[in-house]
């Protein structure tokens, strides 16, 4: 069964298909037909995200075990990183870019590749050192500059960090303690909106109303039920 599915950057007609069977494929569409470019059966565990470097290799972040590799460009065999080069060996969550900056998200906190060394160091500073020594699950950066997290601490939370003036304004539990006690499954922004999904609902929510001083719940917060 297909996990994931991720369109390349610099190759429109490229995408990258991730089975729970461990298998990595790599398709081309072209002329309204599928192409398998190559097959990479040698990937250890099962593929969660990918983020797509400026140069063509592919870091990819897997479960079951966790690991986070690269696959130079024109290769096949996936290169792992290991913690001489700065990757925990416990709890990797997410892997993605952030205005050209690729983040790593795990138990401890956050992680950014330095990409002239290829060692990936702490950058908790994205958060204000929030995420600090925190089970971070994912971060979304809205178009705005502003900042989202999901954590799981004594429970699972969904902050909001406001960028206003090069600082940062964070917003934990309050309203946001509206949105149910579960992981996310994925976070996006539509129509200047932020969506959250979780188990089988989807939330919609206008961070704007997070702004004012006592923002009403019933408008800041839609939900939609997937049957």
């Amino acid at each position: 069964n297909t996990k994931t599915i991720f369109q390349s950057r610099f190759n429109e007609s490229r995408f990258f298909f991730g089975f729970n069977t461990g298998q990595l494929f790599i398709v081309d569409y072209k002329a309204g037909k599928w192409e398998v470019y190559c097959k990479l059966k040698n990937v250890s565990g099962v593929t969660d995200s990918y983020v797509e470097l400026e140069n063509g290799d592919i870091l990819i972040l897997t479960s079951f075990p966790a690991s986070v590799c690269k696959i130079p460009v024109n290769d096949s065999i996936p290169v792992k990183y290991t913690a001489e080069q700065g990757v925990p060996e416990i709890g990797l969550n997410y892997l993605f870019e952030d205005n050209g900056k690729i983040i790593l998200s795990t138990d401890i906190g956050l992680y950014q590749l330095n990409i002239k060394n290829d060692k990936w160091e702490p950058c908790d500073y994205l958060t204000g050192n929030y995420s600090k020594k925190h089970k971070v699950d994912a971060l979304f950066r809205r178009q705005n500059g502003d900042l989202w997290i999901s954590t799981n601490e004594d429970r699972y939370y969904d902050i909001y960090f406001r960028n206003v003036n090069d600082s940062l304004i964070m917003t934990k539990g309050g309203p946001l303690d509206v949105l149910p006690n579960l992981k996310y499954r994925f976070l996006s922004e539509i129509d200047g909106k932020v969506w959250i999904a979780k188990s089988n609902s989807i939330y919609i929510i206008d961070d704007s109303k997070l702004n004012n001083p006592f923002p009403a719940v019933q408008t800041l917060l839609t939900k939609i039920v997937i049957s």
